[in-house]
């Protein structure tokens, strides 16, 4: 027996269904805001779909590039990180915007001769990110053992600061003074600048991770464990502090510790 199905509420109901189909598309602003309040939770993952979702529709949106080659940061991921923000530089975003950004994703990639020849605008930079740019810089110096150029460098971003007044501060020229005075083997001096910049910012994944280095070093090595559990807690995924926290664990050997911190740092290896 054939049975007769009207098509009528049929064709109706899919009529009323497509095209409410796209109202549930997120808009690029949406998408742009989810990703930024996912970064402040340190979901990193769900940023880098929320971006990526962005611009498979509009991949000239120079806004989304930026800001998944911010979250490669967070990531580790420094090539893919260099590279997104490389397309939103040709895309228009401004270089004072870009510069600290790809300034420290060129020192993470060891791309030193690069972030030498980084031309500083004249105008337009914000004395802090002036200020960040400097220190990548001197980071950059120090990785190539010049102790000197690199105190030269500190001390054009410590000015550049001083030339605004209040007693600004710079987490990030602190960390670069931090790391020479590691380089000239004044570990309690840098020990003292990491301290205060922890003060300021306890979460600072940077100088919680050199200040580990540093105990490990000293043979500190429950202090040291303390300080990437720091780092952990607040990034999970974070592969250099989960590969740190493993060998510690295998030197007293937690095997079942270690095996779980290098499960962590592997699903995040950059």
């Amino acid at each position: 027996m054939t049975v007769n199905v009207p098509l009528r509420p049929l064709v109706l109901a899919i009529a009323f269904t497509l095209p409410l189909a796209g109202c549930w598309e997120k808009s690029p602003e949406s998408r742009i805001e989810s990703a930024k309040q996912a970064l402040q939770k340190s979901d990193a993952k769900t940023a880098v779909v929320e971006l990526k979702s962005l611009l498979q529709k509009m991949p000239g949106n120079a806004e989304a590039r930026m800001l998944l080659g911010q979250t490669f940061q967070d990531l580790g991921q420094w090539d893919n990180s260099e590279k997104e923000l490389r397309k939103a530089m040709e895309l228009g975003v401004p270089v004072e915007r870009l510069l600290p950004l790809l300034a420290k994703t060129l020192v993470k990639l060891g791309k030193h001769k690069e972030v030498a020849e980084l031309v500083i605008p004249k105008a337009g930079l914000s004395s802090q990110a002036l200020a960040s740019v400097q220190a990548e810089k001197a980071n950059a110096l120090i990785a190539q053992n010049k102790s000197a150029e690199a105190a030269a460098m500190i001390s054009e971003g410590e000015q550049s600061l001083a030339a605004v007044g209040g007693g600004a501060l710079s987490n990030d020229l602190q960390l670069a003074k931090a790391r020479l005075a590691v380089l000239n083997k004044q570990s309690p001096q840098a020990l003292s600048l990491l301290g205060g910049i922890l003060q300021r910012d306890a979460k600072f994944v940077d100088a919680l991770f050199l200040k580990g280095q540093i105990l490990q070093t000293e043979g500190k090595n429950n202090e040291a464990l303390q300080t990437y559990q720091q780092i952990v807690s607040a990034k999970p995924g974070d592969f250099l502090a989960n590969l740190s926290i493993a060998e510690l664990k295998l030197q007293v050997n937690d095997l079942a510790a270690a095996e779980q911190a290098f499960r962590k740092a592997s699903t995040q290896d950059p």
